[in-house]
């Protein structure tokens, strides 16, 4: 399984990316952010294409119908992003995914933005979720101040308000049990963590979860096995063409979980000559 040959990238976006592409002879359409996010590409910016061809966009997260937008641009100069909005949308929403996964990644909570603390404290109580739980909205989460040690009324407003005061243009919160990750044996403070970025359904790379700390190779602990059961089941679900997966160990019985699932076109890529090659 190779990459499309064809890049629709936000210049700004990946500016370490742009010379291994060339290298690697993509056929590289660059966009300017400001235009695409007001949606007003000239008609002279893409040139269209002979057949139709399969593209993978690098860009930062865009707004749902900002995507829509470039993706039918894109499609009249006879370019296919390679998923489609809707298939973005369910690899970006955690809302929309989590049904999927559930089995496979820890137990959370998903509410209104606007959820009040007393509310949201009657709702971890009638899930039964287990403490400690981590606070993030459905975009991005705090380095700190997001954990639940203890649960009460106050300690959820406190979180809150973190979340309220130091991010934006968020509209869920998310609850989710922590559980205690399989550490390195040289690294104590470092999880056994592994990225896979999956196109079509296979997987074309696999990152360390920590630069400069690698996790011991993926046959070795089975993680192999347990990607391929759950690209199989998203599979299944037609869930994306291009996204990653982002899986830990559990210490406690060393069974692999799902951290984390994005969209590919979003991600971005440590190892940029390793990703590239696979031209």
């Amino acid at each position: 399984m190779s990459l499309p040959k064809t890049v629709v990238a936000i210049e700004s976006y990946v500016p370490l990316e742009i010379p291994v592409m060339k290298a690697q002879n993509v056929n590289l359409i660059l966009l300017d952010e400001n235009a695409v996010i007001a949606q007003q590409i000239k008609h002279d910016q893409v040139d269209f294409q002979p057949s139709p061809t399969e593209a993978i966009l690098r860009s930062p997260r865009l707004a749902h119908d900002t995507y829509q937008y470039l993706y039918e641009t894109l499609q009249r100069r006879n370019i296919i992003l390679i998923n489609t909005p809707e298939m973005v949308r369910r690899a970006s929403e955690f809302e929309l995914h989590y049904p999927l996964i559930e089995k496979a990644t820890p137990r959370s909570l998903i509410v209104s933005a606007n959820v009040s603390p007393r509310d949201l404290y009657e709702e971890i109580q009638r899930t039964g979720l287990r403490l400690p739980l981590f606070v993030k909205t459905e975009i991005k989460s705090l380095k700190s101040g997001s954990v639940i040690e203890e649960l009460s009324v106050n300690a959820l407003d406190t979180v809150l308000n973190n979340l309220r005061t130091q991010l934006s243009g968020f509209f869920r919160i998310i609850v989710r049990e922590m559980i205690e990750l399989e550490r390195l044996s040289d690294y104590p403070d470092t999880a056994l963590e592994y990225r896979a970025f999956v196109l079509h359904n296979q997987i074309i790379i696999v990152q360390d979860g920590t630069e400069g700390k690698p996790s011991p190779p993926i046959v070795q602990t089975g993680g192999d096995r347990f990607y391929k059961e759950w690209i199989d089941a998203l599979a299944r679900a037609n869930f994306s063409n291009f996204y990653i997966m982002d899986i830990a160990r559990s210490a406690k019985d060393r069974d692999f979980v799902i951290i984390e699932i994005k969209d590919g076109q979003y991600t971005k890529i440590r190892d940029v000559d390793a990703f590239w090659r696979r031209i």
